[in-house]
């Protein structure tokens, strides 16, 4: 079971921030943090529309995620208050086992405060330590310059570019960059 042990953070604003993983218990925090992140980014691929799940579901999701050894679920809280999760999967095919995907979303109130760069750091922690993983990699729009920036300062480089991969409802068109960090001792 991929766990972090849980750490506090003091952000610059001064605010304290906790960073642990997720359990069933986070299940419908975790829902509501999805829900306003649809409704507010512009950089998530997936539409508000098209998200649908029960409470019940997400704690399924939670407990099948936590499970295995090479997925996570990491949380950031402001107290009581859950501002942010990335979540990490792995396909388990031998080939490339060795290779982990994540999802970022931070509640807008708390975006380019440095809980996105926390939860990032404690991922990249984790997997530089797993005896597995070697390589992650994410998908972000070329127009999400901000994340792009973070992404580059923790190491991870652009590797290719979907051309007009991305297609928003009033017709413009994105470039889908893919970028990977190699585990030290992998460049």
């Amino acid at each position: 079971m991929a766990v972090i042990p849980s750490s506090d953070h003091s952000l610059n604003s001064g605010a304290i921030v906790t960073i642990r993983s997720a359990n069933v218990a986070d299940a419908r925090d975790l829902l509501r943090l999805m829900e306003n992140s649809l409704e507010t980014s512009d950089y998530l691929i997936r539409l508000p529309a098209e998200f649908s799940r029960s409470n019940r579901q997400q704690k399924a999701w939670i407990r099948d995620l936590t499970a295995r050894e090479q997925e996570l679920l990491i949380i950031a809280l402001a107290g009581d208050h859950l501002i942010g999760m990335v979540d990490v999967s792995c396909d388990m095919r031998k080939r490339v086992r060795h290779t982990i995907r994540f999802g970022i979303v931070v509640e807008p109130a708390w975006q380019q405060k440095g809980v996105g760069g926390l939860l990032m750091r404690r991922l990249i922690e984790w997997a530089d330590t797993h005896p597995v993983i070697r390589r992650i990699e994410l998908h972000v729009h070329d127009g999400n310059r901000q994340a792009r920036a973070l992404y580059e300062k923790l190491g991870f480089r652009e590797e290719g570019r979907l051309k007009n991969a991305i297609k928003y409802e009033d017709g413009r068109m994105m470039d889908d960059i893919i970028m990977a960090r190699l585990s030290a001792g992998e460049v």
